[in-house]
């Protein structure tokens, strides 16, 4: 079992993983963590829907029955009880949505924090084919108009789990880590820094965008415009912020 499909079988009950599964969490610390976080928010989710509901919440509801049994309250008391009722409710849902829905880090962060989870990626293998490569750009619809030299990692990964292709490059200080992110759509490019390293974010008109992150001092423009040049986008369309 590879990263990818035990990030898929996370998505579908991360409490009953496979042996499979489980296995490759005992060789792969960074799917371990990611196994933990999974049964973490489901037991969040468990935790959340035992929560009673507001004593204020349970008073207007006995409240209105008793007034259904008994004597008809007047319009403008009914009003504001509904008003009262419906206020209520509102509270109730906006403390289970806090509760359910954790917060999401910004994109370069979660970027770093893949690069630094994916040591496997980096570590020194012989040259990816041309057959690969292109399998794997592929699932992306992605296509090269020319090889692409110095490829050492070829595969894919989950970003805000969304399919990213995942590519490791030689750079000129340091293996550069690519991510092709159909999925995210930043405004503009930007750049970002890390302790260790810094990184670039390149959107693409109509199809997400492309990530870049490298050593400190390492000239990713270079290979910025290596891949913006080599890689045919089809329906992905580079929005001209090309660096110089």
């Amino acid at each position: 079992m590879n990263c990818l499909d035990h990030r898929r079988e996370l998505n579908i009950d991360p409490k009953r993983r496979s042996a499979a599964a489980r296995r490759h969490e005992e060789q792969c610390a960074a799917c371990a963590a990611a196994a933990q976080d999974a049964v973490d928010f489901e037991q969040r989710i468990e935790n959340a829907m035992r929560i009673a509901p507001p004593a204020e919440l349970e008073a207007r509801l006995s409240a209105i029955t008793a007034d259904s049994e008994g004597s008809k309250p007047r319009r403008g008391q009914s009003k504001r009880r509904l008003i009262g009722l419906a206020a209520s409710v509102l509270i109730a849902c906006a403390a289970l949505t806090y509760l359910l829905v954790p917060s999401r880090p910004a994109l370069d962060v979660e970027i770093v924090q893949l690069v630094r989870e994916a040591t496997f990626a980096l570590t020194p293998t012989g040259p990816v084919s041309r057959a690969d490569l292109d399998w794997t750009l592929g699932r992306l619809d992605l296509t090269l108009n020319d090889d692409l030299n110095d490829v050492r990692f070829a595969g894919h990964c989950l970003i805000r789990d969304n399919i990213a292709a995942h590519l490791v490059l030689e750079g000129k200080r340091a293996p550069v880590t690519v991510f092709f992110m159909r999925d995210e759509h930043p405004k503009e490019r930007f750049e970002f820094a890390s302790n260790f390293m810094w990184g670039v974010i390149t959107p693409v008109t109509g199809g997400g965008s492309i990530a870049l992150v490298g050593a400190h001092g390492e000239p990713l423009e270079v290979i910025e415009k290596t891949i913006l040049r080599t890689v045919r986008w089809q329906d992905w369309h580079h929005d001209g912020g090309r660096p110089t």
